[in-house]
């Protein structure tokens, strides 16, 4: 650059750094310039004796590290550049007191301080008799220096009244004498590392001077850096003028920087946070002479510079640790191309962005061609200052990371020896300030002489790495930089980052962690466990207690109408009934006769459960009269009602003993092709999955566990078989209970229960609630479906004496192939831990090589708990399902989309998503799947779906559509109508935005950063402000945990962003308040008007609770969970095709009939013996009675230790 620079000012014509590098030697580059003969355009930089402001305005560069500076709340030494210099003696302390004094005179921006003139900094040169360089002298002691070295180094600057450099002269005693180590610290914003040279120069010649008692001869500077900053605005011309020099760069660096991620992925400690800080260390390395010398010949090779072949080898390492091809990397350029400020001291750098592509698996040779031109390209354009190109390309600001780059690149030559001070040789002094300006800051070094040695240093954000983690980083730069000294024209890609061991350790010693299980034969344990205890309960469903000896006599004759059905060797069997005692029945009774049990959840959309009948019709269909009415018309396929009568199973009746290979359960999940997908998990992973569960978190006789996942939720059958094949009882939630964690509380406490999951998100409801604190009886809270956090954790340790068990798994792979105890206070995201047993794990880039600890790759999972794949979807199974090649032929993994990464312990950590699809409270939703079923809408003609975060309440899917006529806008109720009649109720969108168009990137593509958030109406515009108290309390309620400004009596609590979990959290609020409402009345009722209708005052309320303490919700729960029951006149019936959060449901689907049911007493609940009715007087009219009171039938336990009542 300073050539190209001394070029252009001497000879008044345009040479680029490119036609430098092109040219190589003087010869060339002379015959280049001979044929150019081309004037440059520049204008001239004479601006000294020009009249300049009495306060000049900063440099763009100044600009950014005054605001830097006064963004701290607390001053920072992140910009002292330390020069420390260890002589041979000791200097005379008043000469060095003057030749400081002679530098600051001589260079203004010494002298200058930075006061804050009406929101902006300027400029204020002090007279050079108004400002000496501070200078203080200390002894110290050998071994103490290096600590008082970095200790005075780090020291802040008040720049607003101190000048930028000051000095510390360290005299150390040692045996052999005294010696001097001067120390000098230079903010940033007076200096950079080119200044070095110049300011050490003048202070010699200073000194010298001073020695000899005269003052310094030296040429005058032709001119100041005030001066320069006014001659920087005018080389660069008016950005407004196109042809100005500013406007040629900066179209250059918009191009080159269109579409650049905002954050470059590195393998983190912890997360940023805006309050990180800027605290650093540093960890150094050394190459080989063989590596070096290598590294030589392929610059050599290729025509580039080591700094080059430096970049490209950086290049591979960030994009093997950061799964990107799409590299940026900051650099420095001194920014001193005029001859007039090659002697100046001041803030000349500039930051460039090295922008590389290493995709398509290039050799070295090839990249470092790829990094020469990326960098000679930039150098051409390098006078856009950093700052202003920031402003220019609209980069999202954020404290939490470096605008464009994160990670910066060095390669500085060092000198043998420092310049001679005073009549004494002088060498320089490595000092650290333990501050980091970025995230990571590679810098190699090459050491004096031509062929003198390579050594580098990574300094590094504390509160971003640990120091053993960029030891590992600088491992992996020298095996990359090896790499291409050795192999330049192998593929990047053969670069081994891990050594044999660590490979071995990833592949083989963490997948085997556990010990393989035994997998469990579902059906057959299961008939093991009740013969052993027929009398122990197995399900306990409200007022109805199932023996585990009725249970599997229920099942069996159950299963043997299946049989003469049909169903055999895993023909799928579809079972649509909600919780309850009947579901548990029905799921054993496919087991039982071999059949693959394939939930459906009532609670869907009448358009969705045809959809799956369709494209996957079953052998039989299991459900009650009840729910009949929601088949689709025409669905021909056999029915079988639980509610009828059917005859016990034939005598010898044996249960399946299915082949490990052959279906067990069919569940639907979201669909990327906008249709749920059936994904079929085999006998082999759901019996390997119970068993390794028991052994890890063993139930037995006597142990409840709670079962409250929906039935499509792969939780539930688990919930529905594991505590059955260990003696234990599954305690199936009523159809709301769920939702309220106030019931479930009530719920585990009435029954006693050791083991209930929640995903996370109800999980911390549940810990909210006051009533939580008291359920003492849980061993285990289970939590898996979204990632848990650490805040979570804490406070369910305040709450709980039981641990959360943290669990990870895919609907792919059998429910969950982790579980690890959550650590309070351990680490943001708790970890998944190892796989269990019979699993494997592998954190995988996009060539399937095993990453290293610590660095972000998908997930793949394989072993025991794989699914089959996707039911009918032959391409999509091979999508996902992809060949082992770590495992024996004909093995499988899992791609599960997640990106994760291994610690050091060998426990998996979950990151994000790799793809679109998103988990929003534990349901997994693919948004194309939405986006069809807003395509499917004839008004539309484009449709974009996303999960926002940033509106007020929790976040939730928003739906953004383009109209197929421009003339004809369709609302946005009746698009949500729409894909409520499609798509269940987590899938459906709460808002849905109309565009004209969609906003487009520079790219090409849809901005998403740029989609407008939905509209919030002013109720007081539209007149909807609340009409008496219940209403006001409501809507302020609503407002507040949406974080709306106001609510008005006619919006819908759905609409305005509420969702299934913020629900609970209204109902609870409301509760706090005097007011009763359940999260049924939410569900129902939607508006602030029409739950102000239902709502009653807690006085009231009470009055109707029943004398056994159950309040109106357990009641509620009981009336509905009870096998029939007619509800009052005033209340409507709610079809359950009815989507919760929306009425516009109620049109779903034609021929829909309504749950009717008798009272609960009118006839033998299942479960209960005729005899057991009859004792005590007028049976079940008695036993009613029983109940409403709180009564109990006492307990005793047989000989094997199993409780059961009392006949």
């Amino acid at each position: 650059m300073s050539l190209v620079g001394r070029a252009r000012t001497l000879l008044d014509t345009e040479l680029s750094v490119g036609d430098l590098f092109g040219a190589r030697t003087p010869a060339a580059t002379a015959a280049l310039l001979r044929a150019a003969r081309t004037p440059t355009r520049r204008p001239s930089a004479d601006v000294v004796g020009r009249p300049r402001p009495t306060e000049p305005p900063l440099s763009a560069a100044q600009q950014r590290l005054w605001f830097l500076h006064r963004l701290e709340e607390e001053p920072t030494a992140a910009y002292n550049v330390p020069i420390a210099l260890r002589l041979a003696g000791t200097l005379d302390e008043r000469a060095l007191e003057g030749a400081l004094a002679d530098l600051a005179a001589r260079h203004e921006v010494l002298r200058t301080v930075f006061p804050e003139r009406e929101g902006r900094a300027v400029q204020h040169i002090l007279a050079p008799g108004e400002a000496p360089v501070p200078l203080t002298v200390r002894t110290t002691a050998p071994d103490a220096l290096d600590a008082a070295l970095a200790e005075a180094a780090s020291l802040p600057f008040a720049l607003e009244r101190e000048t930028p450099l000051r000095a510390d002269l360290f005299r150390v005693a040692a045996e052999g004498g005294t010696s001097d180590v001067l120390l000098l610290v230079l903010h940033h914003i007076a200096g950079d590392e080119w200044s070095v040279r110049p300011l050490l120069d003048d202070l010699a010649t200073a000194l010298a001077a001073r020695t000899e008692g005269r003052p310094p001869e030296w040429t005058p500077l032709p001119l100041q850096y005030a001066d320069h900053t006014l001659r920087q605005r005018e080389l660069l011309g008016d950005e407004t003028d196109e042809d100005s020099e500013i406007s040629r760069q900066v179209r250059y660096w918009k191009d080159q920087l269109a579409g650049l991620p905002p954050e470059l992925p590195l393998p983190l400690d912890r997360p940023r946070r805006p309050d990180t800080g800027h605290e650093g260390g540093i960890v150094e390395f050394g190459l080989s002479p063989e590596t070096t010398a290598g590294l030589r010949r392929l610059a050599s090779r290729t025509g580039a510079t080591p700094f080059m072949v430096a970049h490209a080898a950086l290049a591979v390492l960030l994009h093997r640790i950061g799964g990107t091809d799409d590299v940026p990397v900051g650099t420095l350029v001194a920014g001193r191309d005029a001859a007039a400020v090659h002697d100046l001291v001041g803030f000349f750098v500039n930051t460039l962005v090295l922008r590389t592509d290493v995709g398509g698996d290039p050799t070295p040779a090839r990249l470092v061609a790829r990094a020469r031109a990326a960098t000679l390209d930039a150098l051409d354009h390098a006078d856009v200052p950093f700052e202003r190109l920031v402003d220019l390309l609209d980069v999202e600001r954020s404290l939490e990371r470096h605008p464009l780059f994160q990670v910066m690149l060095n390669y500085q030559t060092r000198t043998a020896e420092g310049p001679e001070l005073g009549g004494l040789n002088s060498e320089p002094v490595a000092v650290h300030t333990r501050t980091a300006k970025f995230d990571l800051t590679f810098t190699l070094v090459q050491e004096p002489g031509a062929d003198g040695p390579l050594n580098g240093g990574i300094t590094y954000r504390t509160g971003l790495f640990d120091a053993a983690t960029v030891r590992r980083i600088a491992d992996w730069y020298e095996r990359v930089l090896a790499t291409f000294a050795d192999h330049p024209d192998r593929p990047v890609g053969d670069c081994r980052l891990l050594t044999d061991t660590e490979h071995h350790q990833i592949l083989t010693t963490w997948n085997s962690a556990e010990e393989p299980v035994q997998p469990v034969l579902l059906a057959r344990e299961f008939n093991e466990i009740a013969a052993l205890a027929p009398d122990a309960p197995a399900v306990i469903d409200g007022e109805r207690t199932i023996p585990y000896g009725e249970l599997l006599a229920d099942a069996q004759s159950l299963a043997a109408l299946l049989r003469e059905r049909g169903v055999r060797h895993g023909e799928p069997v579809a079972v649509l009934l909600p919780r309850s005692a009947e579901l548990v029945t029905a799921a054993h009774a496919v087991f039982q006769a071999g059949g693959a049990y394939l939930p459906l959840d009532p609670d869907h959309p009448a358009a969705r459960l045809s959809a799956m009948l369709d494209e996957n019709p079953p052998a039989v269909l299991l459900t009650d009269r009840a729910r009949r009415g929601l088949l689709p018309d025409g669905f021909d396929r056999p029915v079988v009602l639980l509610d009828d009568p059917r005859p016990a199973a034939p005598a010898g009746f044996a249960p399946a003993e299915p082949h490990p290979a052959q279906p067990a359960y069919i569940l639907h999940t979201s669909g990327s092709t906008g249709r749920p997908k059936a994904v079929t998990v085999p006998h082999g992973a759901l019996g390997n999955r119970l068993a390794w569960t028991q052994r890890r978190f063993p139930l037995g006789p006597g142990d409840r566990m709670l079962a409250k996942a929906a039935p499509g939720f792969d939780v539930s059958v688990w919930e529905l078989t594991g505590p059955l094949l260990a003696g234990a009882t599954v305690v199936p939630a009523g159809p709301d209970a769920h939702r309220d964690p106030a019931e479930l509380a009530r719920l585990i406490r009435r029954h006693g229960v050791q083991a209930v999951h929640f995903v996370p998100s109800m999980l911390a409801l549940f810990a909210a609630e006051p009533e939580a604190a008291r359920c003492t009886s849980l061993r285990w809270i289970f939590s898996g479906g979204e990632a848990l956090t650490d805040t979570l954790v804490r406070r369910c340790a305040e709450v709980f004496a039981a641990p959360v068990v943290n669990q990870y798994g895919p609907t792919e792979a059998a429910v969950d192939v982790t579980a690890r105890t959550a650590v309070p206070g351990e680490q943001p995201l708790a970890p998944l831990g190892a796989p269990g047993a019979g699993s494997r794990a592998y954190v995988l880039d996009a060539a399937l090589r095993p990453v290293p600890p610590g660095v972000s790759g998908e997930l793949y999972l394989g072993g025991a708990q794989l699914a089959l794949g996707y039911l009918g979807r032959t391409a999509q199974t091979a999508e996902r399902f992809v060949a082992d090649p770590f495992g024996a032929p004909g093995e499988r993994l899992y791609r599960t989309g997640d990106l994760a990464r291994w610690n050091v312990r060998g426990e998996l950590e979950y990151l994000r998503r790799a793809d679109d699809q998103v988990k929003l409270r534990g349901v997994r939703i693919e948004p194309a799947e939405v986006r069809t079923a807003l395509l499917g809408h004839r008004d539309v003609r484009d449709a974009l779906v996303l999960v926002r975060d940033d509106l007020p309440g929790a976040a939730r899917l928003v739906g953004y559509v383009t109209p197929e006529d421009p003339s004809t806008t369709p609302a946005p109720d009746g698009l949500i109508a729409h894909c409520a009649g499609l798509l269940p109720g987590a899938l459906v969108p709460a808002d849905v935005v109309v565009l004209d168009r969609f906003p487009l990137t520079v790219s090409g593509k849809v901005d998403r950063a740029a989609l407008p958030a939905p509209a919030v109406a002013d109720p007081a515009e539209a007149g909807e402000l609340p009409e008496d108290a219940t209403e006001q309390v409501l809507a302020e309620l609503i407002a507040d945990l949406l974080k709306l400004p106001a609510v008005g009596r006619h919006d819908s609590f759905f609409g305005l962003g509420g969702d299934s979990i913020t629900s609970i959290v209204l109902v609870s609020a409301a509760r706090r308040r005097g007011l009763v409402i359940s999260p049924r009345d939410v569900f129902e009722q939607r508006t602030v008007s029409a739950l102000a209708r239902v709502a009653r005052r807690e006085e009231v309320a009470a009055l109707v609770r029943r004398p056994g303490g159950r309040g109106r919700a357990a009641h509620a729960r009981h009336a509905r969970s009870a096998p029939t029951r007619r509800r009052p006149p005033q209340f409507p019936p709610v079809s359950a095709r009815d989507h919760p959060a929306r009425a516009h449901r109620r049109a779903a689907a034609p021929g829909a009939r309504p749950a009717r049911r008798p009272p609960p007493c009118a006839r033998r609940p299942a479960g209960r013996r005729v005899d057991a009715a009859r004792s005590g007087g007028s049976g079940p009219r008695r036993r009613c009675v029983e109940r409403r009171a709180g009564g109990r039938v006492p307990h005793r336990r047989d000989r094997h230790g199993i409780p059961h009542r009392r006949r």
